[in-house]
């Protein structure tokens, strides 16, 4: 059970985020003449929502490829997060952390949150880090400890624990390995523990309450989640925690703020990082509080009812395999860039207005943050005053609603999940029969290895052995040729009248 889950987890799911940033990163890099390593790294590191390189397109082509090419990650991404959250191993581990089976109320909704956010990820994090951590820094030739950090920071989307970056092309696709490493375990895992807690439906049941249940109603509650809900809910938690990395770094307070606000919505959003040990210590425990929350609304806003509607609308629900990929392209497609748009009309409008840029460049900027697509934004778009940073942020915050939340909403309430799902769990089923057999065959074989030995002995040991079971089979057979040669004797006295002794003891 565990080896199938691994094959699947450390094999399958990397090839699938392996295998489109080849094909996509290979036509990024033709356009912009990079070498191939900078655009698979540019494009994975967008697939898994972690910058793996530096280099960004500028031509004009280069930048609408890169947005089209945006959105179809988040397509991938969205896909990759609902099949993980279908497998067994979530199911089971959904089980352990739902404290109370037998109550759904809203507390229980977010009870486990601080033990996944506090306890487990970090953990696990440093776990996987020190495995993962000595091959890439022996490519790279590091001391362990810098790779051991380089690769915790991936686990916990921080960026600022990695002291050294990779010069060989082994460590960097080593590195954009590890990244889907860390887009499985951290966030599909949260992802879809949340979306099997029976106290989501109860917390998702009561806050569309209060709207009516036409379509109209629904997207009522889903804008309020998203444009208020969300962004209220963070922004006073990074405040909080953004201010005490502030205060131990020497900054200011918005840009602790949004350097943790960063954190909460894995999109790194200022230029500072923490550089004493005890602000790396925070940003890593924080990193991880946002990899847990960022996993706990994406399932909350997936799990609103507009979501299940959009499905319906998008014939998503229909049984066709054919028809969940169509309806997906559809969606991150057509669906996500114009709605995208349209709110980096508005925001881009007023962060413009407030850093005094151009309309286009605040649109731009707004847009790239929201479809993860940094390339887009303009060179010369630098946020420098506080009501710009809260506009960057609450622009982060709606985007990953959207863009992510409502896209994997939309592929979990689809039949083609449930299809893809029934294949995993039969290939786990099979490759578990398999290795049981093995195992079983494998314990007969040296069972009558151990028989064999027995019996055959050693040496000399052994031939006296054999001479020894000749012996006995044939006195047994002269034996029985006497008792035989004595019966026939029997009715021969008994003719002669013979009743001596010898009859007597035959």
């Amino acid at each position: 059970w565990f080896a199938a889950h691994g094959l699947l987890l450390l094999l399958v799911i990397p090839f699938s985020c392996l295998a489109p940033s080849f094909i996509f990163g290979g036509i990024l890099a033709l356009c912009e003449g990079w070498k191939l390593v900078e655009g698979v790294l540019y494009i994975g590191g967008g697939l898994v929502l972690l910058p793996l390189t530096d280099v960004v397109p500028t031509s004009t082509a280069g930048i609408v490829i890169d947005a089209i090419l945006a959105c179809l990650s988040l397509g991938i991404f969205g896909w990759l997060l609902a099949l993980i959250g279908a497998l067994p191993v979530v199911t089971k581990s959904a089980a352990k952390l739902a404290f109370s089976k037998s109550k759904s109320d809203i507390v229980n909704a977010g009870a486990p949150l601080p033990l996944m956010t506090i306890l487990i990820l970090p953990v696990l994090f440093m776990f996987l880090s020190s495995i993962l951590g000595g091959p890439l820094a022996a490519a790279e030739g590091w001391p362990y400890g810098q790779g051991l950090l380089y690769v915790a920071g991936i686990f916990a989307h921080s960026p600022a624990l990695a002291t050294v970056a990779p010069d060989t092309t082994f460590g960097s696709f080593l590195s954009l390995v590890v990244a889907t490493y860390a887009l499985t375990v951290a966030i599909g895992i949260v992802v879809g523990i949340y979306i099997l807690l029976p106290a989501m439906d109860s917390l998702v049941d009561r806050t569309s309450s209060g709207f009516s249940d036409s379509l109209m109603g629904r997207l009522a509650c889903f804008l309020c989640v998203v444009l208020l809900g969300v962004p209220l809910l963070l922004f006073p938690l990074a405040a909080a925690l953004g201010g005490l990395v502030a205060l131990v770094e020497g900054w200011d307070f918005m840009t602790g703020t949004i350097f943790v606000g960063g954190s909460f919505v894995l999109l790194p959003l200022t230029d500072a990082a923490p550089v004493t040990h005890l602000g790396l210590t925070l940003d890593f425990i924080f990193s991880c509080i946002g990899v847990g929350l960022f996993g706990f609304f994406i399932a909350f806003v997936g799990a609103l009812p507009f979501v299940d509607s959009c499905a319906d609308m998008l014939g998503m629900k229909l049984e066709q395999p054919h028809q969940a990929f169509l309806s997906t392209v559809k969606f991150f497609l057509l669906v996500l860039p114009l709605v995208s748009a349209c709110f980096s009309v508005v925001l881009g409008g007023l962060l413009a207005l407030a850093e005094g840029w151009s309309f286009l460049d605040g649109a731009l900027f707004v847009l790239s943050v929201m479809i993860q697509s940094p390339g887009i934004a303009p060179a010369a778009a630098v946020s420098s005053t506080a009501f710009g940073n809260v506009m960057i942020f609450l622009a982060a915050s709606i985007g990953i609603c959207i863009s992510i939340g409502w896209g994997a909403g939309l592929i979990v309430a689809s039949s083609g999940l449930d299809q893809a799902a029934e294949k995993c769990v039969y290939f786990i089923h099979k490759y578990q029969d398999a290795e049981l057999r093995l195992y079983k065959d494998l314990q007969n074989a040296r069972k009558a290895k151990k028989e064999a030995k027995k019996k055959k002995g050693t040496g000399t040991d052994a031939e006296a052995a054999a001479e020894g079971i000749q012996d006995v089979e044939a006195a047994a057979s002269s034996q029985e040729t006497r008792k035989e040669a004595e019966s026939s004797q029997v009715p021969r006295a008994q003719e002669e009248g013979t009743d001596g002794p010898r009859v007597e003891n035959l």
